[in-house]
């Protein structure tokens, strides 16, 4: 009886989680054209997101352990939140960036470090099915949108297929089970981000298999350092190319034209002269309005999308929240100086520096998957030295 029980509420947990999982994932592309899918798609974030608080108030409040290091994670979503709310109040938009983002990330740093087999076997189920979906659902009426699939705008290719790469070939290193599932999702999200309109996704596509021949040649002897000086290098080298693309820009008037990134020069522009006004605590959550020369020909009064991630801080929060996201993504990478096993480190700062190559060109934050791959990063070394002592739960999906 005791057992039958267990086993009932372990399934109603996976169960669960399946929901939630499939809620933050579900494919983006449809709501652009259905408002009742729109509808139903924010519904399920917004179900998700309570069952979360439940679900951690219940079951994990009491035996949590706030470790130090942890507090500069959530000092990035408590400031972004205070800055949001006291400037542009309570009655805003952008509410699903300020709570449903970091209830993903909390859901994913305690599912994962509870049980890493269930977590990631969930989640590439979910990509599996979503990256087939992709190449048969409505197929030929996504190829005829401008900048739209079906899992979404072109702008989060990159990422969703990134994060779905790194969770297929997490599950591989450390359990060596499901390898045609992996192959299959691995060349499905390749397949996807280089046939993408959007450069940033065939860019990143191309970065991930040079890196993979690499490591199959075992020339990856830069790629096992401290991730934290991956991080520096790519906010440094994100400003740099910002820097060079305005010059060409307002001096040279876009004489070498590769470096106008496809008007993201423009948009860095504006994006500046707002900056200017209020450089301290920015704007809030999407608090401001992008104008640039084209958006009279579609008919739209801006956007809050910088196209790069630094300056999508500043917008958010200013200097504040800048400061925060850096100390944010330092944390979250900081222990992975502790994985010994290269074939672990390689992968992680592979996908690190993915990330801030897409961080260069696309406003991350704009969208739950940096969050996801980022908790995964966090938990990982603890993950992995359970693993060594044999302390693992190996339930399967």
């Amino acid at each position: 009886m005791n057992n039958t029980k267990l086993k009932l509420n372990f399934s109603l947990t996976k169960l669960i989680n399946y929901f939630i999982i499939i809620s933050f994932l579900l494919p983006r592309g449809y709501a652009e054209f259905n408002l009742i899918y729109n509808h139903i798609f924010n519904y399920c974030i917004w179900i998700s997101t309570i069952i979360i608080w439940i679900q951690f108030s219940l079951f994990y409040l009491k035996k949590m352990t706030i470790k130090r290091d942890s507090l500069f994670i959530i000092n990035y979503f408590v400031i972004t939140i205070i800055i949001t709310c006291l400037i542009r109040g309570f009655s805003i938009n952008g509410y699903q960036k300020l709570l449903t983002y970091p209830s993903i990330c909390l859901f994913t740093i305690y599912n994962f470090k509870k049980d890493p087999k269930s977590f990631l076997n969930a989640i590439n189920n979910v990509f599996l099915v979503l990256f087939i979906l992709n190449q048969v659902i409505l197929a030929d009426f996504f190829s005829k949108q401008y900048h739209i699939t079906f899992l979404g705008h072109v702008q989060m290719v990159s990422q969703i297929g990134t994060l779905a790469i790194f969770c297929a070939l997490i599950f591989w290193i450390m359990f060596h089970e499901n390898k045609n599932r992996t192959i299959i999702i691995v060349i499905l999200s390749l397949f996807t981000m280089i046939t993408t309109d959007a450069a940033s996704a065939q860019i990143s596509c191309i970065i991930l298999c040079i890196f993979g021949i690499l490591y199959k040649l075992k020339i990856y002897k830069f790629l096992v350092y401290d991730s934290k000086v991956y991080v520096i290098i790519g906010i440094i080298f994100s400003m740099i190319i910002v820097c060079i693309s305005i010059i060409n820009n307002v001096k040279y008037n876009n004489a070498i034209t590769w470096l106008d990134f496809s008007g993201r020069s423009f948009v860095w522009l504006d994006a500046l002269s707002k900056i200017k006004t209020n450089v301290i605590f920015g704007y809030g959550i999407e608090g401001v309005l992008l104008n640039v020369f084209w958006n009279k020909w579609v008919n739209t009064t801006g956007f809050n999308y910088a196209h790069n991630q630094i300056i999508q801080n500043f917008l958010d929060g200013g200097i504040i929240v800048s400061i925060a996201f850096l100390f944010m993504l330092i944390t979250f990478c900081k222990n992975t100086k502790n994985i010994a096993n290269s074939k672990y480190k390689v992968l992680v700062n592979v996908i690190l520096i993915t990330f801030l190559f897409i961080m260069i060109f696309e406003s991350t934050t704009s969208y739950c998957y940096m969050f996801i791959c980022f908790a995964i990063i966090y938990v990982l070394p603890d993950i992995i030295k359970n693993k060594e002592k044999g302390e693992f739960i190996n339930e399967s999906c």
